[in-house]
């Protein structure tokens, strides 16, 4: 990356506080002077929406600009991964149409492994499938492959509703994901999860589950990396139960700061979910990064962003390997 870019990295990040302290001074001059004659409830309010909204517009515009100037860079040391989507594309429940994409796994494998089951606390009421919304943040594909490997960042959307106790709430799940289309298909599913959640991490995160409930399997090597281990053949789950497998989904888990590494095999297809608290405000969870507020973006944060990037393609190419043993 050039300077000239970085500085003007730097200077779209810091329109995100600059230009609402500006809004916000003028407005408060002008109401003080009365060159707007307005009441100090008005002020008041006006005031918390320049506080409130304009960031999150300046937030916007500085986003796309880190995608035309840093996702380039990252791209340009990581040969042979392109981005697809770029900010946001919405994938639909209801129509099949829009689901069909090979940046993800298929609908019934996402559905039944991947996406959490949400429940309303104390009402055990499952979720309305018309409220359920996924979409993809970021996917970036890996070109010249048979195997269709993928590097997505997923964010679905979960609303629950009780209409005894007029109680509604939604559920948010915030996770990078790596995708590999094998050509070697199990023809079962067994799916591992780091069990060492960070310090302070969400209960609501820690009491995830799929909607398929596969039998646990009691492997002493998986208990030594605090990993549980489902499945529904146990023979095909103890092949994969290596310790380079554990020990890669710790050592992703240490690196990107992560809540849980979940490692899904589910017949022809290898998935690690890479699950984290969500965006942030400055952050770009893709990279792992978290845009400094009070200092300029430097070199450092872009290494440190490419070597992070590295670690999920590296993880996308050796996912095949994982199955070497069946």
């Amino acid at each position: 990356m050039q300077p000239k870019e970085m500085k003007e990295l730097n200077k779209e990040k810091n329109k995100v506080f600059i230009y609402p302290a500006i809004v916000l001074i003028i407005f408060i001059c002008l109401s003080i002077f009365k060159i707007i004659p307005v009441k100090i409830d008005f002020v008041l309010v006006v005031s918390i929406a320049i506080i409130m909204v304009l960031p999150v517009l300046m937030f916007h515009f500085f986003i796309r600009k880190v995608e035309k100037i840093l996702v380039p860079y990252v791209l340009s040391q990581c040969s042979d991964w392109n981005m697809d989507v770029s900010f946001s594309k919405n994938l639909d429940f209801k129509k099949n149409t829009e689901w069909n994409t090979d940046l993800i796994p298929p609908k019934e494998y996402m559905l039944s492994t991947v996406l959490p089951v949400f429940v309303l606390p104390l009402v055990n009421i499952k979720l309305f499938d018309s409220q359920l919304l996924l979409s993809l943040r970021n996917a970036f594909s890996h070109n010249n492959d048979t195997l269709k490997r993928t590097i997505t960042q997923i964010q679905y959307v979960d609303t629950a509703s009780s209409t005894k106790k007029n109680n509604k709430k939604s559920f948010q799940f915030y996770a990078g994901m790596i995708s590999v289309r094998n050509t070697k298909n199990l023809n079962s599913i067994t799916y591992f999860q780091t069990n060492n959640y960070p310090k302070g991490t969400d209960k609501d995160i820690i009491k995830e589950k799929p909607e398929l409930e596969l039998p646990k399997i009691n492997l002493a090597n998986a208990y030594q990396y605090d990993i549980d281990v489902y499945s529904n053949n146990q023979s095909v789950a103890e092949k994969l139960a290596t310790q380079d497998l554990f020990s890669t989904m710790q050592s992703i888990k240490q690196q990107l700061n992560l809540c849980y590494v979940k490692a899904v095999f589910y017949n022809d297809y290898i998935m690690f979910v890479l699950r984290h608290n969500g965006w942030g405000f400055l952050r770009y969870p893709t990279f792992s990064i978290e845009i400094p507020v009070f200092k300029n973006i430097d070199y450092p944060l872009l290494e440190q962003a490419v070597n992070n990037f590295k670690a999920l393609t590296d993880l996308a190419n050796k996912a095949p390997e994982f199955t070497k043993n069946i």
